[in-house]
């Protein structure tokens, strides 16, 4: 009987690590998208010299689709 435990203790730890590498690796996604269009608003500001507002709202029309 032990070892039915172990195997499954085995797994679990498995499977809580799999997710532990899932999260950062969405955290740092999420992290990546949001500097992608912190450098787009900062771009339209300055490139087009649009206000901080339209920059913003310019930036998420994608989102909408």
């Amino acid at each position: 009987m032990t070892n039915v435990s172990r195997r499954s203790r085995g797994k679990k730890r498995g499977k809580s690590k799999n997710k532990e590498f899932m999260d950062a690796a969405l955290d740092a996604f999420i992290r990546d998208q949001s500097l992608q269009k912190w450098n787009e608003v900062q771009g339209l500001k300055a490139g087009a010299e649009v206000d901080q507002k339209e920059a913003v709202k310019s930036s998420s029309e994608f989102f909408e689709k």
